[in-house]
């Protein structure tokens, strides 16, 4: 089933735009100012991001409830989000965050701006606190559709602000 679109006339003006990765490439070595390229470039990433990352942290959160006959009030952390240049090398630009949960012993969840909403979905219904997924990073296959562990990024950033 597809998610509901708003009207073009419901659109919130305010709401982060997607950027295409053309988009980003163009960004490259210009200058805005007194703001370098990197920054603009950061900050379009995190506008295509942080709305997944705040939807899939939900996900999250329930998925662990459920494991927990105390639910969410029970888990002896919180939400903890680490940021994150996509590719080994961080060369790409794109932004990535990490969801875990501090002190809990929990796969953690790689969130990236192109995530379906078949992904949120089936995160609902995955044990992140399954013993074989214990410190793994998962992210989401395409091809297979469902969340699998990969290789985390490496290059972590600092939150980015908007």
């Amino acid at each position: 089933m597809e998610p509901i679109q708003p009207a073009a006339h419901d659109a919130d003006p305010c709401a982060p735009q997607p950027v295409s990765p053309e988009d980003l490439e163009r960004l490259r070595g210009m200058s805005f100012g007194s703001l370098p390229a990197d920054m603009m470039q950061m900050s379009a990433a995190l506008g295509a991001v942080a709305p997944a990352a705040t939807i899939f942290g939900k996900a999250f959160l329930e998925a662990l409830a459920k494991r927990s006959a105390e639910g969410v009030a029970a888990l002896p952390g919180k939400l903890r989000q680490r940021w994150f240049r996509q590719g080994h090398d961080g060369s790409d630009g794109g932004l990535a965050a990490v969801l875990d949960i501090e002190n809990v012993g929990a796969a953690a969840i790689l969130v990236t701006a192109d995530l379906p909403d078949e992904a949120r979905v089936a995160l609902i219904d995955l044990d992140p606190t399954e013993p074989g997924l214990l410190g793994k990073v998962l992210g989401w296959d395409v091809e297979r559709r469902q969340w699998v562990a990969v290789e985390p990024p490496t290059t972590q950033v600092d939150r980015p602000t908007r």
